[in-house]
């Protein structure tokens, strides 16, 4: 049960690392939209599957894997030549180092945003010095892919050959506007306020990676803001805002100049950037957070919530999780409970955009397993109880579990045309076919 209360503040709080987006200068975000004139779709729940499928689908097929061809093949290779080499020998964080740059193929063949993210702050969390230099591969008959370096200020430059690709590449990453500011746990590290990155393969630029990062003096507010375009018309931004009283995260996809993803998240709190208040109230953690919203958005499709994470937490905090295992009366109570509070506290829902027309709320019931136990010889069964997610459709008040309505079975085209996709990337990079 204590799973489904973390899940439970995630969904009113919003999932900061993939989500977030700016307001413009009337306080509108672009990326939340207003819905409360959205009025009740008409359609059935097993026309929204349809209709949600084919928004999955379209949503797959605007990515292109002949587009992204060179840069799969460049990381790939770049990839092995970093894990199988000399390359970990060169740096004092060889480990930490190395994932920073495969966190980069992540976002390119996975999607990963939260990857990216790895980038930034394993890039920043060391000191630059020990990562600046012109690396050079070459690949040896006895000992494999050898690294060599050459020294250089405020800059990572790798040069190796692609033999996927059949062509030189080149990866730089500048650094710029370093600074010296103390950790909480007060070691100083330096820190740099800009990295550009960019991938070269021949004369082809097919990434380009933009962090500035801005943090204030007392550590009590910063902003960050990431761009990523890939193979010129893919391209990712994550806008970041923290303070003592709020944190937002703004994230955008296009490609080819179409938005097909969009993100937005909000929390509001006490001193949330203070570790000393925030650990003098790890038991009370509804003194630190006041308030939270989200907003989800891929093409047409639309999923919306807000919630009041204080009252959540401190109604939470009441629960009584410590009955005996078996007592399926008391598991059945907590279980309401827990669903009640989330109910009377948040509210999510998903809508379509275009016709500006509302899908379903997001509700928590409950639902239960069979178990059972042994006592003197005899098996007793019982019911165990917990709370979890179901949607309740606007236009009949009908209910199902999200289990048991996004299923493999009914999206079952959505996850083929997902495989596919994956399997175009596999044959470009002569790898074995997967089946999700």
């Amino acid at each position: 049960m204590k799973t489904t209360r973390l899940l439970m503040y995630a969904l009113c709080a919003g999932v900061l690392l993939f989500n977030v987006a700016c307001s413009d200068d009337k306080g509108v975000n672009p990326n939340n939209p207003d819905t409360d004139d959205y009025t009740d779709s008409k359609l059935t729940p097993d026309e929204h599957k349809a209709k949600i499928e084919s928004i999955g689908k379209d949503f797959v097929l605007k990515f292109k894997s002949q587009e992204n061809e060179k840069i799969a093949k460049a990381l790939y290779d770049l990839d092995e030549m970093i894990h199988d080499s000399n390359f970990d020998e060169l740096f004092d964080d060889d480990e930490e180092y190395s994932y920073a740059f495969s966190s980069l193929a992540k976002v390119i063949l996975k999607n990963d945003i939260s990857a990216l993210t790895k980038v930034a702050s394993d890039v920043e969390k060391y000191e630059l010095s020990k990562y600046t230099g012109i690396f050079t591969c070459k690949k040896d008959r006895t000992d494999g892919y050898v690294w060599t370096k050459m020294e250089a200020d405020h800059k990572m430059q790798l040069n190796f050959r692609s033999e996927t690709a059949g062509e030189d590449c080149i990866f730089t990453m500048i650094y710029s506007g370093e600074r010296i500011y103390k950790k909480v746990d007060g070691y100083e590290i330096e820190v740099p306020a800009k990295v550009n990155a960019n991938l070269k393969v021949g004369n082809e630029e097919v990434l380009n990676l933009a962090v500035d990062i801005n943090l204030n003096n007392e550590q009590t507010a910063a902003t960050a803001n990431v761009n990523l375009t890939v193979s010129k018309d893919y391209v990712w931004s994550v806008k970041t805002n923290v303070s003592g009283e709020s944190a937002t995260v703004n994230y955008d996809m296009n490609i080819h100049g179409e938005k097909v993803m969009s993100a937005s998240a909000e929390v509001t709190g006490t001193k949330m950037t203070d570790p000393d208040y925030i650990e003098n109230n790890e038991n009370a953690l509804n003194r630190v957070f006041t308030e939270g919203e989200f907003s989800y958005q891929i093409l047409d499709l639309l999923i919306q919530g807000k919630g009041d994470i204080a009252a959540m937490i401190s109604a939470y905090d009441k629960l009584d999780y410590d009955y005996n295992w078996g007592d399926e009366v008391a598991s059945k109570k907590c279980a309401d409970r827990e669903a009640q509070i989330f109910n009377d506290y948040a509210k999510v829902a998903m809508y379509y955009v275009g016709k500006k027309e509302k899908v379903a709320d997001v509700k928590m019931t409950i639902d239960f397993d069979e178990e059972y136990y042994w006592s003197n010889g005899d098996r007793v069964e019982f019911k165990d109880y917990y709370s979890v997610p179901a949607l309740v459709f606007a236009s009949d008040d009908s209910s199902i579990l999200l289990e048991d309505y996004f299923t493999e079975t009914r999206f079952s085209s959505l996850i083929d045309a997902t495989e596919k996709l994956i399997n175009e990337f596999a044959d470009i990079l002569d790898l074995e076919h997967v089946e999700l």
